[in-house]
C-alpha cells in the first residue's frame, strides 16, 4: 500500500493491516512507519507520505479503532478528476484552452477548477455576474 500510486488514508491502511496480519500488527505500525520514513528504501514522495501519516491525528484514531471518515465522502481532487474527463474530447479541450487563454492573470489550473465548478462564473465577454 505504501508503494501504491494512491495515498491511502490512515483508516484504510490500518484496515488492510488488520485484514492481512491481524489486529496485533497495529502495535508495531508506528515504529515500522518511522523506520520507513527515516530510511532510504522509498522515494522521497513515499517518505513524505509516511511522515504525513505519522503527523496526522487520524493515525492514532485509526489505531484505536475509532470510526473513520465515511466512504461516501470524496475529496475535491477526486471530484475534479471525474469532472475533467469531459475534456478528453478535442472540442471540449480546445474550449478549455481558449477559456484559460482569456484570463492571463490567473493560473490555468485555478481557472479549470472555477470552470468545472461554475461554468457561468467567467462569461466571455465579461458581464456582471454572481462571481
Amino acid at each position: 500500500m505504501i508503494r501504491a500510486r494512491r495515498a491511502y488514508s490512515p483508516h484504510e491502511l490500518v484496515a488492510d493491516l488488520d485484514q492481512t496480519f491481524g489486529v496485533v500488527a497495529r502495535w508495531d505500525l508506528v515504529e515500522v512507519l518511522r523506520s520507513l520514513a527515516n530510511g532510504n528504501r522509498l522515494t522521497r514522495a513515499g517518505r513524505e507520505y509516511i511522515q504525513s501519516l505519522l503527523d496526522s491525528d487520524d493515525l492514532p484514531q485509526a489505531l484505536r479503532g475509532e470510526k473513520g471518515p465515511s466512504r461516501a465522502i470524496s475529496s475535491t481532487i477526486d471530484e475534479l478528476l471525474r469532472e475533467s474527463r469531459i475534456y478528453r474530447d478535442s472540442k471540449a479541450f480546445r474550449e478549455m484552452i481558449e477559456f484559460t487563454a482569456r484570463f492571463r492573470d490567473y493560473a490555468p489550473y485555478n481557472l479549470m477548477l472555477v470552470r468545472l465548478q461554475n461554468p457561468s462564473c467567467f462569461p466571455w465577454p465579461p458581464t456582471p455576474g454572481p462571481c
